[in-house]
């Protein structure tokens, strides 16, 4: 099973306590510290992708960190997996995306895809996700320092009766590995970890109405819960979501829609792909025209963020 973020579950040999007593004192489990301007990037599959959605997540880390003025953008993407982004031919990399952003805190949720590899699959999925955060750690999206990185490990999965309980068992079972093999890499590589494996299962069993849509993507309750225990655990203060927080998140809705359409930009083939070369007036190019469209997305966006 997992080991939550907050507490230690089990007997833990004294060589292992020591590196988990060591891990806490100098980064993993210790509370991030945010600073005035930072600027977040939230990278991963479709759990990161549907928060932007909702806006739960950001708007309680807006609120709980009024004058810190955070900037933060959604790059993450249906079926990205740590090994595979796929895109539109010629779009830009999730590294260039990292640095237009001059990310300095990352948050990276990923582990749901991998989980489909099943037990064979766990050695390839934490050396790539090791070799990940050394890129990224390497990289400095700022230009300046090394991001600070928050990992975190898959939700589990809801039984809604759509499949066989068997599937269902196996499928938590193989997410949970997922997650240890993550919280290993945090712990390897000085990063925080964030377990959500463990808080999904007890909201599940807590909430009467169900918190996602198919067992596997959340609702917009379920975001909620999540993202309530996502800040309170990067605060160590309780969170909750109140009614005076709506036209924050309206706000924030607004810049995610804008995020949205300059990071997930239709009719990519125009911008990145084969199209995007053609001439027209002037030697204009379908790139030159459509590229300065997304650097007006990045001002309507950052508008927006002023706003928040």
């Amino acid at each position: 099973m997992i080991t939550s973020s907050i507490k230690l579950k089990n007997i833990i040999p004294f060589n292992g306590l020591l590196l988990l007593l060591l891990f806490v004192a100098t980064n993993g489990w210790a509370n991030i510290e945010f600073f005035k301007g930072d600027r977040i990037s939230i990278v991963g599959n479709s759990l990161g992708e549907r928060m932007q959605h909702d806006g739960w997540l950001e708007t309680l880390l807006q609120r709980e960190f009024p004058k810190h003025q955070l900037e933060i953008r959604n790059l993450s993407f249906p079926g990205d997996s740590v090994s595979s982004r796929p895109r539109s031919e010629g779009s830009s990399s999730l590294e260039d995306y990292l640095d237009l952003c001059s990310s300095d805190v990352i948050f990276m949720m990923f582990g749901y895809n991998e989980s489909f590899a099943g037990k064979a699959g766990i050695g390839a999925f934490k050396n790539d996700l090791a070799n990940l955060v050394e890129s990224l750690q390497r990289q400095q999206p700022n230009g300046s320092s090394m991001p600070r990185l928050v990992l975190f490990s898959p939700i589990a999965h809801e039984d809604l009766e759509l499949q066989e309980e068997d599937d269902s068992k196996r499928l938590n079972e193989q997410l949970s590995l997922d997650g240890d093999a993550i919280r290993e890499v945090a712990l390897s590589k000085d990063c925080y970890f964030i377990d959500l494996f463990e808080p999904t299962v007890s909201f599940y069993e807590e909430e009467e109405a169900s918190l996602s849509l198919n067992g596997v993507h959340l609702n917009s309750t379920g975001n909620q819960r999540v993202a309530e225990y996502i800040v309170s655990e990067l605060t160590r203060m309780p969170v909750t979501v109140s009614v005076d927080m709506e036209p924050i998140r309206e706000s924030v809705l607004d810049k995610n829609l804008h995020c949205f359409n300059r990071y997930r930009a239709a009719d990519g083939n125009n911008i990145w792909g084969e199209r995007s070369l053609m001439e027209y007036t002037d030697g204009q190019t379908n790139a030159d025209v459509l590229n300065r469209e997304l650097i007006m997305f990045d001002v309507l966006t950052q508008n927006r963020e002023r706003q928040i």
